[in-house]
């Protein structure tokens, strides 16, 4: 085993071995989440070529594995084991003392586990992964002839002006983010620098920006497994003392239509909870996730 050197393209090459029939994911998909974090990690080289890797990071005392890939006939060696326990190990020199699968603390392919890869959940089940949580990735088909908006419900009564912020209220949007989602405001930060490729929707209640959410035209990840263009909607969040007014779906409806507009065919939501919540704009489960995290000790 060694340290990965960096490199994003041979673990392109062993994700293609590994998942494309069933995760297929584009070139530059892959590499923009790889890139999008500082990771660390080990890989196995045989014959000249990856046998399986490991990368992860850290965000204080939590640890992530981005992902754990071994190729089909390097499997059912102990290498994934012995792979996971060197970057284990690694993290743990870091500080962490609580290792997430798949997301946690830097970008991600999955929230979690996939539920459709089952020798997954049963490698993290046999290397102590304790299940806390399950959530999923959500569609929306916008091939239609009435709004997204038209399907709130009746009862919705919004007092809230909602619109794509321009750059003049770039820094009110990420003043927003930051006291009342720090979690996100990295995904603000980035949405309202110039260059982006998503856009801030939001929303306001006498002048004050109350509500806020991101769209991404032609973003999904998994976009190889969809008949057209797809668009994300995500980060969407309500500042406490504006909730419960549908605000939060309101944006959420409005960025679908968005969406539509510019050309795509499905809005898709990634990592939630909310399925009924998202159920009354018509939006449908996609993909479950079994969340797991191993708790290790600190190294003093």
């Amino acid at each position: 085993m060694e340290q990965w050197n960096g490199d994003w393209r041979p673990l392109v090459d062993l994700w293609r071995q590994t998942l494309q029939s069933t995760w297929p994911v584009t070139v530059q998909g892959f590499r923009d989440v790889v890139e999008g974090g500082p990771w660390t990690g080990t890989v196995e080289i045989r014959a000249g070529s990856m046998a399986g890797a490991c990368l992860g990071t850290t965000s204080g005392s939590v640890g992530q594995i981005l992902l754990l890939l071994v190729r089909p006939d390097c499997q059912r060696q102990g290498l994934g084991r012995t792979l996971l326990a060197a970057t284990i190990e690694e993290l743990a020199e870091q500080g962490a003392c609580c290792i997430e699968a798949g997301a946690g603390a830097g970008s991600y392919f999955w929230p979690g586990i996939p539920a459709n890869l089952p020798p997954a959940l049963s490698f993290w089940k046999s290397q102590g992964g304790l299940w806390y949580e399950t959530t999923v990735d959500m569609i929306l088909g916008l091939r239609q002839e009435h709004r997204v908006a038209d399907r709130c419900p009746g009862e919705l009564s919004l007092d809230a002006a909602i619109a794509v912020a321009g750059r003049e209220a770039w820094a009110e949007v990420r003043q927003f983010a930051a006291v009342h989602f720090p979690d996100w405001y990295p995904f603000y930060a980035a949405a309202t620098t110039g260059g982006a490729r998503n856009y801030p929707l939001v929303a306001r209640q006498n002048g004050e920006v109350v509500g806020a959410a991101l769209l991404e035209p032609n973003s999904c990840l998994w976009s190889p497994l969809f008949d057209g263009p797809v668009g994300s909607i995500g980060a969407v969040g309500v500042a406490e003392h504006a909730r419960r007014q549908g605000i939060g779906l309101a944006l959420s409806a409005r960025g679908a239509d968005l969406l539509q507009e510019w050309g795509m065919f499905h809005a898709y939501l990634g990592w939630t909870w909310l399925v009924d919540w998202y159920g009354q704009l018509g939006f449908e489960v996609w993909r479950t996730y079994e969340r797991a995290h191993i708790k290790i000790g600190r190294r003093q």
